[in-house]
Order: C-alpha cells, then structure tokens, then sequence
C-alpha cells in the first residue's frame, strides 16, 4: 500500500464510519460495511485516488450494507427502516455525505464514549475504533506500552458486549455525563494531527480539522462549558502556529526561532477571545489552562519577550489538575527560562525516575538544550544521541541531527 494510499484512508475513516453509523443505526453493522470498503479501496485506490475519498468509502460501505440486507435475517423493522434510508431516498448523495459529516462525528464520539465504562477505557476504545488510531499511536499519547493499551481496549469490548442494549446514542440529558470523555477524544485527535511519527507527515491536517470542528460543534452545544471553550481556544492557539512549524522541505522550527509573521492572525486572535471568555466564567480546569499557557506565547512579540514567569504559575495550576510527567517536563521548561538552565536540570533530575521519562524523546531534546546552556556540550551531545535513538519521526531524527551537528562543530 503506498503512502498516499495509507494517509487517505486514515484520514477518511473516521467521518465514513460516523456516517455510515448514523445511517445503518449499528455501530457494527457500520463497522463491518466499511472494512469490505476498504478493502475494496485498497484494490482501487492504487491506481488513481478519489477526489472525494469520504464519499466513496460510504458509497461503498453503504452498497456492502445492502448486500448484507438482502443475504441475512433482520429485524423487519430495522431492515424497512434501512432499506429506506439506502435505496429510496434520493436525496442520499454525495453532498448530503459531505453536509452530514461534522454532526455525525460527535454524534459517534457521543455514542461511544459510553458512562458506563471507565473514562479513559471509553477514550481508548473511541480513539481505536471511531479515530482508527493505531495501538501504538494511543500508547504513546498515553506513555503507556503497547499491550497495556490492547489489554484495556479488549477489556472495553468484552464491556461494551455486555452493555446492556450495547452502545445507544446519548439523549440530550445525557450528553454532559459524556463531555469530559468526548473532550479527551478530540485533544488527542489534535495532538495525532502533530505527531510527526514513523512515515507519517510532520501535520495531519484532516485530523486536526476534525478536532478542531467537531470542538466547535460541541460549543455551541454547551454554551456554558468554559472547558469545551477552552479546549477550542487552545486547539486554534496552537494550529495558528501552523505554518511557521516547518521550512520546507524538511526543517522543523522550534517556537524559539518561528517566524512569527507567519502565525495565523486571524486564528490566534479569535484563541485569544476564547480564553479571556473561558476565564470569566470562573471554573478553571485544565483545558483553560493550558489555553492561557498557549496565549501567553501568542500574545509575545518575540520569544525573548515570552512572561516565562506567568507560565510557572500557569503550570503550577495545571499541575493540580493533571499531576503528570509530561506537565512537569513543560513546567521544567518554563522554569529553566525563568531561572536558569541549572534550575531547569536540577528538576529534570528529579524528573529522571517518573514513569515512561526514560523512553521519552522529548525528555532528553529539553535535557540536551539545557546541558548545552549549561556549558556542558559532551554531556549534551549524550543526551540529544538518546533523544534521537528514542524518535520514530524521520523529520525530527533529522532535526535532532542538526543539532548534533551544530554542538560537534562548536
């Protein structure tokens, strides 16, 4: 399968199950439709892409669901109710797909994102099964291994199994009971629209328009909500950055050094609103304060301007709500610029034994710029050789070789 191939399929999956979803009314039936979909799009896809891949998955995942009708018993009702829907409708094409995508998406979280389950189990199985993120990809968003993570997601099918009535769509009084899991589910659909691993691209930005619409949507659902607010406001802080992340072809650019001309006015200054109207409301959480984190760096002229004290404060707050490694890697950061780049090490010592620390990457990218302050460039140069041992992504293994050569030739 070639790599165009691959990416078109990761990126139309999710929003050609969630239609296929609202249509068939099962979940499964869904499921199994668009698996003989893609299998038939592995087929045909190798010789010339579709424009509208999304459309032609449901096409033939809805054709598959048909067959399926005809050759196997069903309720009648259900069977009416589909055979409806698929063959006499004609207003059933491709621009009533492409309409349909944004509600169904959340509307699928929703479902699957199911009380009933523990909350990061239900974010786990929604991620594998809606999103089509790997196992792998869902253990790393979680610096958690591999079998951990398929342990949990076969432990969140047996669960759903034994649901009673299985998945249901929620009510609109049972939405909110589901919010903080479909939140969970749409940041680390953000986040996998950066992850720069293995062959992937540096940005994913189907996937990071999906997160950032499906957020929206659920804004203007829940008005009230300051963290959904907060979550949109720190996706569009961040995607404003989009185009100064890279210079083609292939170099990665750190916040340091971005050409801040290139940041999308438009999209941070609406961030920007949303942070100041999330924080009116008074009930911070941790998608708030990471936005306020985001909005300190875009309201910053320059790096050298950034308020790196206001950020170890920022963190110290985060800290309460999400007490993780990763939080205490980013607030070491902020520290470290605050007051210095022995400070900042002295916590990565501490750091140093946290769970998942020393298969980190990017523990030892911070560990290597702040050796090389330091004065230390033997021992930085160890510690950006480890960073880059430990980094799947060819674009930043080849970032991190810069860097290495840069220290070597000083």
């Amino acid at each position: 399968m070639s790599d165009a191939v691959h990416r078109a399929l990761r990126s139309a999956y999710p929003q050609a199950l969630a239609t296929l979803n609202r249509i068939a009314g099962d979940l499964e039936v869904a499921q199994d439709g668009l698996h003989v979909a893609v299998e038939r799009a592995l087929l045909r896809w190798a010789d010339e892409l579709p424009t509208e891949p999304v459309a032609w998955l449901v096409r033939a995942g809805r054709n598959t669901i048909i067959d399926g009708l005809r050759h196997r018993a069903m309720k009648e009702r259900k069977d009416g109710a589909l055979r409806h829907e698929f063959e006499t409708d004609p207003a059933f094409g491709d621009e009533v797909i492409r309409s349909a995508f944004r509600d169904d998406m959340a509307r699928l979280v929703f479902t699957c994102c199911d009380p009933r389950l523990k909350p990061d189990t239900a974010v786990m199985l929604t991620l594998h099964t809606v999103a089509g993120l790997s196992i792998d990809e869902i253990a790393r968003a979680y610096l958690m291994k591999n079998t951990a993570i398929e342990r949990r997601i076969t432990r969140a099918r047996r669960a759903v199994r034994e649901l009673e009535g299985g998945y249901q769509p929620p009510t609109e009084a049972e939405l909110p009971a589901r919010l903080d899991a479909a939140l969970a589910v749409f940041m680390v659909l953000f986040t996998e629209g950066y992850a720069a691993r293995d062959t992937a691209p540096f940005l994913r930005p189907q996937l990071c328009d999906l997160a950032i619409r499906s957020t929206r949507m659920l804004a203007r659902l829940f008005r009230s909500e300051a963290e959904v607010q907060g979550l949109l406001a720190l996706m569009l802080l961040q995607h404003a950055r989009a185009k100064a992340r890279l210079v083609p072809p292939d170099h990665l650019v750190s916040l340091e050094h971005q050409d801040r001309t290139l940041w999308d006015l438009g999209m941070r200054n609406e961030g920007l609103a949303l942070v100041q109207k999330a924080l009116l409301r008074k009930r911070l959480g941790p998608y708030q304060i990471q936005a306020a984190i985001a909005a300190v760096h875009a309201s910053a002229p320059d790096y050298e301007s950034t308020n790196w004290q206001e950020l170890v404060l920022l963190y110290d707050a985060l800290l309460r709500h999400r007490p993780n490694s990763v939080v205490r890697l980013n607030r070491a950061v902020a520290v470290s610029r605050a007051r210095g780049a022995k400070v900042g090490l002295a916590l990565l010592r501490e750091l140093a034994s946290e769970p998942g620390m020393r298969s980190y990457s990017p523990f030892f990218v911070v560990q290597g710029h702040l050796l090389a302050e330091s004065g230390r460039a033997t021992d930085a140069v160890s510690a950006f050789e480890q960073a880059l041992a430990l980094c799947t992504s060819p674009l930043q293994q080849r970032h991190l070789e810069r860097l290495l050569g840069d220290l070597q030739t000083n």
